[in-house]
């Protein structure tokens, strides 16, 4: 953590009351945008960077967050009805530039809102259809360094924008991409960074069909041929590389993070509708980062839920895994890799570990791990962990892979 956030941190009492404190109506709606900012900010501090003791602090401040966007008001899209008669153009992008912050601001509440349900097992706080914003506009629009440009950008897509192809709220955007002509049906691009929000929705989708079948002993394949057939249709919006692992050297510095975090995020999505979580289908509520490293460590040599076959599971699974695999032998670490990507990848290698040990052929091979070798599987994953120890949550890793090493000794 940097010292910037580390004294950010330490000053959050006092930077969220001024903004709590602010009554000045004309500036209510930024006054609350800020303070969910700040929130969200100071609880992926907490959560993912001190972790710990702190995380007791990080889930106060996502209730807190929530509540404050919900009684503010910032589900719903910024009113434009006072910018019909501005011929301005710079107050008219100003007033953009506004209204897709915070509709970006509510989707990254969301996001880390569905994140803990993953991971921690802890039930969401937000319901998709409580979001009435479209989908975030195209990155180029969103990062557009001046006025004239952005209006070029915006001119030049209502051009090929068409009755067929509209901008779609994010709850039609869900049931577009459950609809069985989601690859054929165009619509209007957007920032893949709101694509995360469907994947995440599907994520959350299967979780709910895993627990329901571990409850009621039934499986239901068609539901999970549904959210298949889904995710394959959001692909391409969250990995525009088609199969390629991108590396730091190859990519520019301002979309490597963004495009790893897309892509790991589908690839994780992937790997959940074929290999259930043991902390998930045993009721297992976490409530920190440490906890949820712990005992997916612990369980993972003896507890490995799947929906049929090894043999079957493996063809499904294997391509993910390796694309985690590869992302962690080929990339160093990304200067603002998103921590979250990192318990992906954490994730994965146990996927491929528990593949190793069953001696599955290959399940390391693209890394040169040989076939049935654990321990060749540990040592690797040392090395690519290791270079993340900079952060908490890489040398929790490490301590997990020891217990690891030492639980097949």
């Amino acid at each position: 953590m940097s010292p910037a956030f580390s004294h950010f941190y330490t000053k959050q009492p006092s930077i969220l009351r001024s903004h709590e404190n602010d009554t000045d109506d004309t500036t209510e709606i930024t006054s609350h945008l800020t303070t969910i900012q700040s929130y969200l900010l100071l609880q992926i501090c907490a959560m993912m960077y001190l972790c710990g003791e702190s995380s007791t602090q990080g889930l106060k401040m996502h209730t807190a967050m929530i509540s404050l966007a919900r009684s503010a008001g910032l589900m719903q899209p910024t009113p434009t009805t006072s910018l019909a008669s501005t011929s301005d153009l710079d107050s008219l992008w100003r007033a953009f530039i506004h209204a897709e912050s915070h509709k970006r601001t509510i989707f990254a509440v969301h996001q880390i809102d569905a994140l803990y349900y993953q991971l921690l097992s802890i039930p969401r706080c937000i319901s998709h259809l409580e979001i009435k914003h479209d989908l975030p506009c195209p990155e180029n629009q969103w990062s557009a360094s001046t006025s004239a440009e952005w209006a070029h950008l915006q001119l030049t897509s209502r051009s090929t924008t068409t009755a067929e192809t509209p901008m779609l709220q994010y709850a039609d955007a869900i049931r577009h991409f459950l609809s069985p002509t989601a690859d054929v049906q165009p619509i209007a691009p957007f920032d893949p960074y709101g694509a995360i929000n469907i994947a995440q929705f599907l994520i959350s989708s299967a979780r709910e069909i895993s627990g329901w079948s571990t409850m009621t002993g039934m499986l239901s394949m068609e539901r999970f041929g549904a959210l298949r057939s889904s995710l394959a249709a959001l692909g391409p919006y969250l990995r525009p590389e088609d199969d390629l692992v991108p590396t730091a050297e190859s990519m520019p510095r301002a979309t490597s993070v963004r495009t790893i975090t897309c892509a790991a995020t589908w690839e994780t999505a992937m790997l959940e509708l074929q290999m259930w979580s043991p902390l998930h289908t045993g009721g297992i509520v976490g409530a920190s980062i440490d906890t949820w490293l712990q005992q997916s460590t612990r369980l993972a040599p003896t507890s490995c839920e799947v929906l049929c076959e090894v043999d079957t599971v493996v063809q499904a699974v294997q391509p993910h895994v390796d694309w985690f695999l590869g992302y962690l032998d080929r990339c160093e670490a990304l200067r603002a890799e998103a921590p979250w990507v990192l318990l992906y990848a954490y994730q994965a290698f146990l996927v491929a570990w528990q593949l190793v040990r069953w001696g599955v052929p290959g399940a390391m091979g693209v890394v040169g791990v040989a076939d049935g070798d654990g321990e060749g599987a540990l040592h690797w994953a040392r090395t690519v962990f290791g270079r993340r120890e900079r952060w908490q949550i890489g040398r929790l890793i490490g301590r997990c892979l020891d217990e690891l090493g030492r639980g097949c000794s």
